[in-house]
């Protein structure tokens, strides 16, 4: 039996349609660097009462997409973040 062109065509259409529906969707629900860097000062600024300013991101290394550093010296803390927005703490595989 053999399948008409436009069933075909109309088949691949509509399987390309629905993977970038779902790759668009896939997108929007990541978080942005300006989000996460926030999500750090705010704990940051919970935890020890210094100001927000105390804070900046900087580019992850493999499994980290950003790392957030507060304060300075000694007392310098410093927030892993996955793509996804998950909190990685540093030493430890990342979980699936």
């Amino acid at each position: 039996m053999k399948v008409p062109g436009r069933v075909i065509l109309a088949t691949a259409s509509l399987a390309a349609v629905a993977g970038g529906l779902g790759l668009i969707a896939g997108l929007r629900g990541l978080p942005t660097e300006t989000a996460l860097i926030n999500a750090a000062s705010d704990d940051y600024t919970r935890s020890t009462s210094r100001p927000r300013t105390d804070c900046g991101g900087i580019p992850g290394r493999a499994e980290v997409w950003i790392e957030v550093r507060c304060g300075d010296g000694s007392a310098l803390r410093s927030y892993l973040f996955d793509r996804r927005g998950n909190r990685l703490v540093a030493g430890e595989e990342p979980t699936t």
